[in-house]
Protein backbone atom coordinates (compact mmCIF):
# COMPACT_ATOMS: atom_id res chain seq x y z
CA UNK A 1 0.00 0.00 0.00
CA UNK A 2 2.32 2.32 -1.08
CA UNK A 3 1.40 6.38 -0.65
CA UNK A 4 2.91 9.24 0.36
CA UNK A 5 2.98 12.30 2.90
CA UNK A 6 -0.60 11.71 4.08
CA UNK A 7 -0.35 10.58 7.87
CA UNK A 8 2.40 12.96 8.97
CA UNK A 9 4.93 15.19 7.81
CA UNK A 10 7.72 12.29 7.53
CA UNK A 11 5.53 9.42 7.32
CA UNK A 12 5.15 8.75 3.88
CA UNK A 13 4.20 5.89 2.31
CA UNK A 14 5.30 2.93 0.43
CA UNK A 15 2.42 0.23 1.96
CA UNK A 16 0.08 -2.62 1.31
CA UNK A 17 1.01 -4.03 -2.07
CA UNK A 18 3.89 -2.27 -2.55
CA UNK A 19 5.94 -4.56 -3.41
CA UNK A 20 6.13 -3.33 -6.51
CA UNK A 21 7.76 -0.41 -5.61
CA UNK A 22 11.36 -1.53 -4.21
CA UNK A 23 13.04 -3.26 -6.99
CA UNK A 24 15.59 -1.72 -9.25
CA UNK A 25 16.19 -2.85 -12.96
CA UNK A 26 19.33 -4.13 -14.15
CA UNK A 27 21.60 -2.23 -15.25
CA UNK A 28 21.47 -2.69 -18.67
CA UNK A 29 17.99 -1.96 -19.14
CA UNK A 30 17.90 0.97 -16.27
CA UNK A 31 19.06 3.38 -18.44
CA UNK A 32 18.51 3.83 -21.95
CA UNK A 33 21.22 5.02 -24.60
CA UNK A 34 21.17 8.58 -26.10
CA UNK A 35 22.97 12.15 -25.27
CA UNK A 36 21.35 14.97 -23.56
CA UNK A 37 21.32 18.15 -23.95
CA UNK A 38 22.58 20.27 -20.44
CA UNK A 39 19.24 21.80 -19.60
CA UNK A 40 18.58 25.35 -19.00
CA UNK A 41 19.13 26.99 -15.65
CA UNK A 42 15.07 27.14 -14.55
CA UNK A 43 13.45 30.55 -14.59
CA UNK A 44 11.71 30.75 -11.19
CA UNK A 45 8.69 32.55 -10.65
CA UNK A 46 6.52 32.71 -7.51
CA UNK A 47 4.44 29.77 -6.85
CA UNK A 48 0.29 30.85 -7.63
CA UNK A 49 -1.06 31.88 -4.37
CA UNK A 50 2.07 31.23 -2.32
CA UNK A 51 4.48 33.10 0.39
CA UNK A 52 7.11 34.87 -1.55
CA UNK A 53 9.75 32.29 -0.38
CA UNK A 54 8.33 29.84 -2.58
CA UNK A 55 9.18 29.67 -6.17
CA UNK A 56 8.13 27.60 -9.10
CA UNK A 57 9.50 26.49 -12.60
CA UNK A 58 10.53 23.79 -14.86
CA UNK A 59 12.87 22.07 -17.48
CA UNK A 60 12.27 20.10 -20.45
CA UNK A 61 13.90 16.97 -21.19
CA UNK A 62 13.05 14.05 -23.34
CA UNK A 63 10.15 12.20 -23.11
CA UNK A 64 12.70 9.19 -24.40
CA UNK A 65 16.10 9.59 -23.05
CA UNK A 66 16.96 7.09 -25.92
CA UNK A 67 15.77 9.37 -28.44
CA UNK A 68 17.07 13.05 -27.10
CA UNK A 69 15.57 14.87 -30.42
CA UNK A 70 12.09 13.15 -30.05
CA UNK A 71 9.23 14.46 -27.81
CA UNK A 72 10.29 16.75 -25.09
CA UNK A 73 8.40 17.13 -21.61
CA UNK A 74 8.17 19.47 -18.99
CA UNK A 75 8.92 18.48 -15.37
CA UNK A 76 7.45 20.84 -12.96
CA UNK A 77 9.52 22.05 -9.97
CA UNK A 78 9.33 24.32 -6.90
CA UNK A 79 11.40 25.81 -4.15
CA UNK A 80 11.81 26.99 -1.00
CA UNK A 81 14.46 29.46 0.00
CA UNK A 82 16.39 29.63 3.03
CA UNK A 83 15.83 32.69 4.30
CA UNK A 84 19.71 32.66 5.32
CA UNK A 85 20.50 33.21 1.67
CA UNK A 86 23.84 35.16 2.82
CA UNK A 87 24.96 32.11 4.07
CA UNK A 88 23.40 29.90 1.96
CA UNK A 89 25.48 25.91 1.04
CA UNK A 90 23.49 25.08 -1.74
CA UNK A 91 20.11 22.97 -2.56
CA UNK A 92 18.83 19.53 -1.24
CA UNK A 93 16.64 18.25 -2.87
CA UNK A 94 13.88 15.67 -1.69
CA UNK A 95 11.49 13.41 -2.48
CA UNK A 96 8.44 12.55 -0.07
CA UNK A 97 7.37 8.95 -1.25
CA UNK A 98 4.65 7.28 -3.15
CA UNK A 99 5.39 6.24 -5.82
CA UNK A 100 3.08 8.61 -7.36
CA UNK A 101 3.21 11.95 -4.69
CA UNK A 102 3.72 15.41 -6.44
CA UNK A 103 7.20 16.35 -4.74
CA UNK A 104 6.11 20.11 -5.70
CA UNK A 105 2.80 19.88 -3.79
CA UNK A 106 4.33 18.60 -0.38
CA UNK A 107 6.88 21.06 -0.49
CA UNK A 108 4.50 23.75 -0.92
CA UNK A 109 2.01 22.54 1.44
CA UNK A 110 4.43 21.12 4.06
CA UNK A 111 8.06 22.84 3.56
CA UNK A 112 8.84 23.09 7.11
CA UNK A 113 8.79 19.23 7.50
CA UNK A 114 10.85 18.38 4.26
CA UNK A 115 14.13 18.25 5.54
CA UNK A 116 15.00 17.46 9.33
CA UNK A 117 17.10 18.98 11.74
CA UNK A 118 16.06 22.71 10.28
CA UNK A 119 18.79 21.98 7.54
CA UNK A 120 16.15 24.64 5.40
CA UNK A 121 17.84 27.64 7.10
CA UNK A 122 21.28 26.47 4.99
CA UNK A 123 19.61 25.34 2.40
CA UNK A 124 17.02 25.83 -0.17
CA UNK A 125 14.81 23.22 -0.82
CA UNK A 126 13.85 21.65 -3.75
CA UNK A 127 11.52 19.15 -5.06
CA UNK A 128 10.28 18.04 -8.41
CA UNK A 129 7.22 16.15 -9.77
CA UNK A 130 8.11 13.03 -11.04
CA UNK A 131 6.85 11.47 -13.79
CA UNK A 132 2.99 10.50 -14.03
CA UNK A 133 2.51 12.83 -11.19
CA UNK A 134 1.27 16.29 -10.55
CA UNK A 135 2.13 17.87 -14.00
CA UNK A 136 4.76 16.13 -15.42
CA UNK A 137 2.83 13.87 -17.78
CA UNK A 138 1.22 12.94 -14.67
CA UNK A 139 -1.40 9.41 -15.00
CA UNK A 140 -4.92 9.29 -15.86
CA UNK A 141 -7.24 6.86 -15.28
CA UNK A 142 -10.46 8.66 -14.23
CA UNK A 143 -11.58 10.50 -11.05
CA UNK A 144 -14.53 7.81 -10.30
CA UNK A 145 -12.69 4.55 -9.14
CA UNK A 146 -14.87 3.37 -6.76
CA UNK A 147 -15.63 0.27 -8.88
CA UNK A 148 -12.59 -0.74 -7.44
CA UNK A 149 -13.26 -1.24 -3.91
CA UNK A 150 -17.32 -0.86 -3.77
CA UNK A 151 -18.29 -4.44 -2.97
CA UNK A 152 -14.79 -6.21 -3.99
CA UNK A 153 -12.98 -7.96 -1.85
CA UNK A 154 -8.95 -8.09 -1.78
CA UNK A 155 -9.45 -10.83 0.69
CA UNK A 156 -11.35 -12.96 -1.60
CA UNK A 157 -12.49 -16.58 -0.15
CA UNK A 158 -15.48 -17.68 -2.83
CA UNK A 159 -14.65 -17.95 -6.05
CA UNK A 160 -17.34 -15.31 -7.27
CA UNK A 161 -15.69 -12.66 -5.16
CA UNK A 162 -12.13 -14.04 -6.77
CA UNK A 163 -13.59 -13.15 -10.81
CA UNK A 164 -15.27 -9.85 -9.15
CA UNK A 165 -11.58 -8.61 -7.88
CA UNK A 166 -9.70 -9.50 -11.16
CA UNK A 167 -12.32 -8.12 -13.33
CA UNK A 168 -12.36 -4.69 -11.43
CA UNK A 169 -8.40 -4.61 -11.61
CA UNK A 170 -8.62 -5.49 -15.36
CA UNK A 171 -10.90 -2.56 -16.02
CA UNK A 172 -8.88 -0.23 -14.11
CA UNK A 173 -5.70 -0.95 -16.28
CA UNK A 174 -7.65 -1.25 -19.72
CA UNK A 175 -9.03 2.33 -18.61
CA UNK A 176 -5.60 3.49 -17.83
CA UNK A 177 -4.15 2.49 -21.24
CA UNK A 178 -7.14 3.87 -22.92
CA UNK A 179 -6.61 7.23 -21.01
CA UNK A 180 -3.19 7.79 -20.56
CA UNK A 181 -1.90 6.38 -23.80
CA UNK A 182 0.69 3.75 -23.66
CA UNK A 183 3.57 6.09 -25.36
CA UNK A 184 3.32 8.21 -22.43
CA UNK A 185 2.75 5.02 -19.86
CA UNK A 186 5.72 3.11 -20.97
CA UNK A 187 8.00 6.73 -19.63
CA UNK A 188 6.67 7.13 -16.30
CA UNK A 189 9.30 4.24 -14.38
CA UNK A 190 11.67 5.43 -11.85
CA UNK A 191 14.70 4.73 -14.61
CA UNK A 192 13.65 7.65 -16.71
CA UNK A 193 12.40 9.69 -13.34
CA UNK A 194 16.15 9.49 -12.31
CA UNK A 195 17.24 10.64 -15.38
CA UNK A 196 15.06 14.22 -15.23
CA UNK A 197 16.58 14.26 -11.48
CA UNK A 198 19.86 14.59 -12.80
CA UNK A 199 18.51 16.95 -15.11
CA UNK A 200 17.52 18.98 -12.00
CA UNK A 201 20.59 18.77 -10.44
CA UNK A 202 22.57 20.63 -13.67
CA UNK A 203 19.29 22.81 -13.83
CA UNK A 204 20.33 24.17 -10.11
CA UNK A 205 23.71 24.33 -10.92
CA UNK A 206 24.80 22.02 -8.55
CA UNK A 207 27.82 19.93 -9.27
CA UNK A 208 26.70 17.22 -6.81
CA UNK A 209 23.33 15.74 -5.94
CA UNK A 210 22.15 16.76 -2.24
CA UNK A 211 18.88 14.44 -1.82
CA UNK A 212 16.76 13.04 0.81
CA UNK A 213 14.24 10.59 -0.04
CA UNK A 214 11.38 8.82 1.96
CA UNK A 215 10.25 5.44 1.30
CA UNK A 216 9.52 4.79 -2.16
CA UNK A 217 12.10 8.50 -2.97
CA UNK A 218 15.04 6.24 -1.41
CA UNK A 219 14.24 3.84 -4.80
CA UNK A 220 15.25 7.32 -6.49
CA UNK A 221 18.17 7.70 -4.07
CA UNK A 222 19.69 4.24 -4.57
CA UNK A 223 18.97 3.97 -8.68
CA UNK A 224 20.65 7.63 -9.00
CA UNK A 225 23.81 6.38 -6.87
CA UNK A 226 23.80 3.30 -9.07
CA UNK A 227 23.55 5.64 -12.64
CA UNK A 228 25.95 8.71 -11.35
CA UNK A 229 28.21 7.90 -8.91
CA UNK A 230 30.59 10.32 -9.78
CA UNK A 231 27.62 13.27 -9.05
CA UNK A 232 26.54 12.10 -5.89
CA UNK A 233 27.19 14.61 -2.94
CA UNK A 234 25.27 13.53 0.18
CA UNK A 235 22.13 11.10 -0.19
CA UNK A 236 20.06 10.08 3.10
CA UNK A 237 17.44 7.59 2.86
CA UNK A 238 14.88 6.65 5.14
CA UNK A 239 12.50 4.14 5.20
CA UNK A 240 14.71 2.33 2.91
CA UNK A 241 13.43 -0.24 0.10
CA UNK A 242 15.29 -3.97 -0.68
CA UNK A 243 16.01 -3.34 -4.39
CA UNK A 244 17.33 -6.66 -4.44
CA UNK A 245 14.24 -8.79 -4.17
CA UNK A 246 11.55 -9.43 -6.46
CA UNK A 247 8.33 -8.82 -6.28
CA UNK A 248 7.86 -12.05 -3.96
CA UNK A 249 10.24 -11.41 -1.80
CA UNK A 250 8.94 -7.73 -1.31
CA UNK A 251 5.39 -8.34 -1.02
CA UNK A 252 6.15 -11.25 1.57
CA UNK A 253 8.41 -8.54 3.48
CA UNK A 254 5.68 -6.25 3.95
CA UNK A 255 3.06 -8.85 4.87
CA UNK A 256 5.05 -9.67 7.12
CA UNK A 257 5.48 -5.93 8.43
CA UNK A 258 1.83 -5.14 8.90
CA UNK A 259 0.90 -8.12 10.40
CA UNK A 260 3.97 -7.72 13.04
CA UNK A 261 2.54 -4.14 13.54
CA UNK A 262 -0.55 -4.70 14.07
CA UNK A 263 0.47 -8.23 16.67
CA UNK A 264 2.28 -5.47 18.57
CA UNK A 265 -0.63 -2.73 18.37
CA UNK A 266 -3.21 -5.69 19.94
CA UNK A 267 -0.47 -6.79 22.75
CA UNK A 268 -0.66 -3.31 23.55
CA UNK A 269 -4.56 -2.72 23.56
CA UNK A 270 -5.03 -6.12 25.33
CA UNK A 271 -2.09 -5.35 28.00
CA UNK A 272 -4.68 -2.10 29.06
CA UNK A 273 -7.56 -1.72 30.18
CA UNK A 274 -7.91 1.97 28.96
CA UNK A 275 -7.54 0.99 25.10
CA UNK A 276 -10.92 1.52 23.37
CA UNK A 277 -10.72 -1.65 21.91
CA UNK A 278 -9.58 -3.78 24.82
CA UNK A 279 -12.80 -6.27 24.39
CA UNK A 280 -12.11 -7.83 27.64
CA UNK A 281 -8.27 -8.51 27.24
CA UNK A 282 -9.10 -10.25 24.08
CA UNK A 283 -8.61 -7.73 21.17
CA UNK A 284 -7.40 -10.31 18.34
CA UNK A 285 -10.67 -12.23 19.00
CA UNK A 286 -12.95 -9.21 18.69
CA UNK A 287 -11.03 -7.83 15.77
CA UNK A 288 -11.61 -11.00 13.54
CA UNK A 289 -15.09 -11.31 14.84
CA UNK A 290 -15.23 -7.46 13.76
CA UNK A 291 -13.64 -8.65 10.22
CA UNK A 292 -15.75 -11.50 9.81
CA UNK A 293 -18.97 -9.60 9.97
CA UNK A 294 -18.03 -6.85 7.79
CA UNK A 295 -17.54 -8.99 5.03
CA UNK A 296 -20.91 -10.61 5.67
CA UNK A 297 -22.50 -7.35 5.95
CA UNK A 298 -20.80 -4.00 5.33
CA UNK A 299 -21.53 -0.91 8.02
CA UNK A 300 -22.79 3.04 7.44
CA UNK A 301 -19.35 5.57 7.65
CA UNK A 302 -21.93 8.36 7.21
CA UNK A 303 -22.65 10.64 4.05
CA UNK A 304 -23.97 8.22 2.08
CA UNK A 305 -20.98 6.27 2.47
CA UNK A 306 -20.72 2.21 3.28
CA UNK A 307 -17.41 0.66 4.50
CA UNK A 308 -17.17 -2.42 3.55
CA UNK A 309 -14.09 -5.37 3.67
CA UNK A 310 -11.60 -3.43 0.90
CA UNK A 311 -11.98 -0.49 2.17
CA UNK A 312 -11.44 -1.54 6.00
CA UNK A 313 -8.42 -3.74 5.52
CA UNK A 314 -7.27 -0.02 3.55
CA UNK A 315 -7.99 2.00 6.12
CA UNK A 316 -6.67 -0.13 8.99
CA UNK A 317 -3.18 -0.34 6.93
CA UNK A 318 -3.00 3.09 6.45
CA UNK A 319 -3.34 3.83 10.08
CA UNK A 320 -0.57 1.64 10.95
CA UNK A 321 2.12 3.97 9.08
CA UNK A 322 1.64 5.91 12.30
CA UNK A 323 3.02 3.54 14.80
CA UNK A 324 2.83 3.57 18.22
CA UNK A 325 1.38 7.13 17.94
CA UNK A 326 -1.79 5.54 16.24
CA UNK A 327 -2.63 3.31 18.60
CA UNK A 328 -5.27 5.70 20.73
CA UNK A 329 -6.41 6.06 16.74
CA UNK A 330 -6.87 2.56 15.67
CA UNK A 331 -8.80 1.42 18.73
CA UNK A 332 -11.26 4.25 18.87
CA UNK A 333 -11.92 3.64 15.07
CA UNK A 334 -12.21 -0.46 15.92
CA UNK A 335 -14.78 -0.02 18.79
CA UNK A 336 -16.68 2.26 16.71
CA UNK A 337 -17.18 -0.01 13.68
CA UNK A 338 -17.55 -3.08 16.19
CA UNK A 339 -20.66 -0.21 16.96
CA UNK A 340 -21.49 0.00 13.71
CA UNK A 341 -20.17 3.05 12.47
CA UNK A 342 -17.43 2.62 9.89
CA UNK A 343 -16.87 6.67 9.52
CA UNK A 344 -13.12 6.42 10.79
CA UNK A 345 -11.88 3.62 9.04
CA UNK A 346 -13.49 4.90 5.80
CA UNK A 347 -11.94 8.31 6.92
CA UNK A 348 -8.23 6.51 6.62
CA UNK A 349 -9.22 4.50 3.25
CA UNK A 350 -10.23 8.08 1.61
CA UNK A 351 -6.80 9.54 2.63
CA UNK A 352 -5.17 6.50 1.57
CA UNK A 353 -6.60 6.29 -1.59
CA UNK A 354 -7.44 10.09 -2.44
CA UNK A 355 -11.21 10.10 -2.26
CA UNK A 356 -13.10 12.84 -1.43
CA UNK A 357 -17.01 13.08 -1.67
CA UNK A 358 -20.48 11.19 -0.31
CA UNK A 359 -21.68 8.41 -1.37
CA UNK A 360 -20.28 8.82 -5.27
CA UNK A 361 -16.53 9.56 -5.04
CA UNK A 362 -13.70 11.48 -7.07
CA UNK A 363 -10.25 10.38 -6.51
CA UNK A 364 -7.26 12.49 -6.80
CA UNK A 365 -4.30 11.38 -9.35
CA UNK A 366 -2.13 10.32 -6.83
CA UNK A 367 -3.59 6.34 -6.83
CA UNK A 368 -3.72 6.07 -10.33
CA UNK A 369 0.06 7.34 -10.70
CA UNK A 370 0.73 4.90 -7.90
CA UNK A 371 -0.32 1.99 -9.63
CA UNK A 372 1.17 2.93 -12.72
CA UNK A 373 4.68 3.63 -11.77
CA UNK A 374 4.96 0.22 -9.66
CA UNK A 375 3.41 -1.44 -12.84
CA UNK A 376 6.40 -0.02 -14.79
CA UNK A 377 9.16 -0.37 -12.70
CA UNK A 378 8.83 -3.95 -11.48
CA UNK A 379 7.53 -7.29 -13.09
CA UNK A 380 4.33 -8.45 -11.29
CA UNK A 381 4.15 -11.86 -9.95
CA UNK A 382 2.80 -13.74 -12.91
CA UNK A 383 -0.67 -12.88 -14.50
CA UNK A 384 -3.57 -13.03 -12.54
CA UNK A 385 -4.04 -16.49 -11.10
CA UNK A 386 -0.14 -16.47 -10.08
CA UNK A 387 -0.83 -13.37 -7.86
CA UNK A 388 -4.04 -14.93 -6.50
CA UNK A 389 -2.34 -17.92 -5.29
CA UNK A 390 0.43 -15.76 -4.01
CA UNK A 391 -2.19 -13.99 -1.88
CA UNK A 392 -3.46 -17.38 -1.00
CA UNK A 393 0.62 -18.51 0.34
CA UNK A 394 0.44 -15.47 2.05
CA UNK A 395 -2.67 -15.22 3.92
CA UNK A 396 -1.51 -18.55 5.60
CA UNK A 397 1.15 -16.90 7.07
CA UNK A 398 -0.16 -13.72 7.83
CA UNK A 399 -3.85 -14.27 8.18
CA UNK A 400 -4.78 -10.52 8.77
CA UNK A 401 -2.77 -8.87 5.73
CA UNK A 402 -1.25 -10.97 3.56
CA UNK A 403 -3.82 -11.64 1.08
CA UNK A 404 -4.79 -7.98 0.93
CA UNK A 405 -0.41 -7.19 0.02
CA UNK A 406 -0.41 -9.41 -2.94
CA UNK A 407 -3.77 -8.63 -4.57
CA UNK A 408 -3.47 -4.84 -4.43
CA UNK A 409 -0.94 -5.74 -7.55
CA UNK A 410 -3.77 -7.16 -9.49
CA UNK A 411 -3.28 -4.14 -12.39
CA UNK A 412 0.17 -5.03 -13.11
CA UNK A 413 -1.23 -8.67 -13.98
CA UNK A 414 -2.61 -6.95 -17.14
CA UNK A 415 -0.96 -3.87 -17.36
CA UNK A 416 -0.74 -2.40 -20.81
CA UNK A 417 2.25 -1.77 -21.11
CA UNK A 418 5.70 -3.94 -20.07
CA UNK A 419 7.68 -3.39 -17.41
CA UNK A 420 11.43 -1.90 -17.54
CA UNK A 421 13.11 -4.77 -15.99
CA UNK A 422 13.94 -7.56 -13.26
CA UNK A 423 14.85 -6.67 -9.92
CA UNK A 424 18.03 -6.15 -9.22
CA UNK A 425 20.70 -5.04 -6.39
CA UNK A 426 22.12 -1.82 -6.57
CA UNK A 427 26.04 -2.14 -6.93
CA UNK A 428 27.54 1.90 -6.68
CA UNK A 429 31.25 1.16 -5.39
CA UNK A 430 32.24 4.60 -6.72
CA UNK A 431 29.68 6.29 -4.93
CA UNK A 432 30.71 8.37 -1.72
CA UNK A 433 28.82 6.62 1.90
CA UNK A 434 25.18 7.23 2.19
CA UNK A 435 23.06 8.01 5.28
CA UNK A 436 20.67 4.94 5.57
CA UNK A 437 17.82 5.76 7.85
CA UNK A 438 15.19 3.02 9.20
CA UNK A 439 12.31 2.45 12.34
CA UNK A 440 13.22 -1.00 13.50
CA UNK A 441 9.48 -2.24 13.20
CA UNK A 442 8.62 0.04 10.35
CA UNK A 443 5.51 -2.17 8.53
CA UNK A 444 5.79 -0.77 4.98
CA UNK A 445 9.90 -0.49 4.68
CA UNK A 446 11.13 -3.21 6.83
CA UNK A 447 14.26 -2.48 8.77
CA UNK A 448 15.70 -5.71 6.46
CA UNK A 449 15.52 -3.48 3.59
CA UNK A 450 18.21 -1.15 5.10
CA UNK A 451 20.55 -3.63 6.41
CA UNK A 452 20.35 -5.10 2.37
CA UNK A 453 20.96 -2.34 1.00
CA UNK A 454 23.76 -1.12 3.16
CA UNK A 455 25.60 -4.98 2.23
CA UNK A 456 24.99 -4.21 -1.78
CA UNK A 457 26.26 -0.82 -1.45
CA UNK A 458 29.62 -1.94 -0.09
CA UNK A 459 31.09 1.19 0.53
CA UNK A 460 30.98 1.97 4.12
CA UNK A 461 27.62 3.55 3.91
CA UNK A 462 26.25 3.75 7.29
CA UNK A 463 22.63 2.99 9.43
CA UNK A 464 20.90 4.53 11.47
CA UNK A 465 17.82 2.65 13.19
CA UNK A 466 15.13 4.29 15.73
CA UNK A 467 13.24 1.86 17.92
CA UNK A 468 9.28 1.45 16.97
CA UNK A 469 6.97 0.47 14.33
CA UNK A 470 6.19 3.96 12.48
CA UNK A 471 6.94 4.42 8.67
CA UNK A 472 10.23 6.26 8.47
CA UNK A 473 12.20 7.97 11.06
CA UNK A 474 13.11 11.15 10.55
CA UNK A 475 10.20 12.54 12.61
CA UNK A 476 11.18 9.81 15.67
CA UNK A 477 14.55 10.16 15.58
CA UNK A 478 15.02 13.13 17.71
CA UNK A 479 18.55 15.11 18.66
CA UNK A 480 20.15 12.01 18.21
CA UNK A 481 19.14 11.16 14.52
CA UNK A 482 19.17 15.21 13.75
CA UNK A 483 22.77 15.72 14.83
CA UNK A 484 23.88 13.01 12.44
CA UNK A 485 22.04 14.21 9.58
CA UNK A 486 23.43 17.72 10.60
CA UNK A 487 26.97 16.53 10.62
CA UNK A 488 26.21 14.29 6.78
CA UNK A 489 24.90 17.46 5.51
CA UNK A 490 27.07 20.14 6.50
CA UNK A 491 30.43 18.23 6.71
CA UNK A 492 30.06 15.31 4.96
CA UNK A 493 31.02 13.32 7.87
CA UNK A 494 29.12 10.41 9.16
CA UNK A 495 29.29 7.99 12.19
CA UNK A 496 32.49 6.03 12.93
CA UNK A 497 30.18 2.82 13.42
CA UNK A 498 28.62 0.89 10.90
CA UNK A 499 24.85 0.95 12.76
CA UNK A 500 24.32 3.50 15.63
CA UNK A 501 21.13 2.98 17.51
CA UNK A 502 19.14 6.31 18.31
CA UNK A 503 16.50 6.59 20.98
CA UNK A 504 13.25 7.26 19.85
CA UNK A 505 11.62 10.88 20.59
CA UNK A 506 8.29 10.76 20.25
Amino acid sequence: MPRSARVTAALLAVGVVAAMLGAAPPAGAAFRSGTTAAPKRIVWKRCAGQPTEFSCGSIRVPLDYSKPGGKQISVRVARYRSPKQHDRKGSILFNPGGPGASGVDYLLQNAQYSLPANLSERFDVVSWDPRGTGHTIPVRCSARLDYLFDGIDYTPDTPAETTALEAANARFADQCGTDSGTRELEHVGSVDTVRDLDQVRAALGERKLRYIGYSYGTYYGALYARAFPGRVGQLILDGVVDPALDTTGLVTGQAKGFEDAFNAFLADCAAKTSCAFHSGGDPAAAYDKLVASIDAKPIPAGNGRVLGSSQFDIGITWLLYGGEAAYGDIATALRNASRGDGSAIYDQFEGYTGRSGAAVGNYDGEYQAYLAISCVDLPPVGDAAATMALADSLRRSYPRFGAAVATEGLPCSTWPVPPVGKAGAIHAPKSPPLLLTSMSGDPATPLAGAQALQQELANHSRLVVVPGEMHTATEAGGPCLDAIVQSYMLRGTLPKATRTDCPSAL
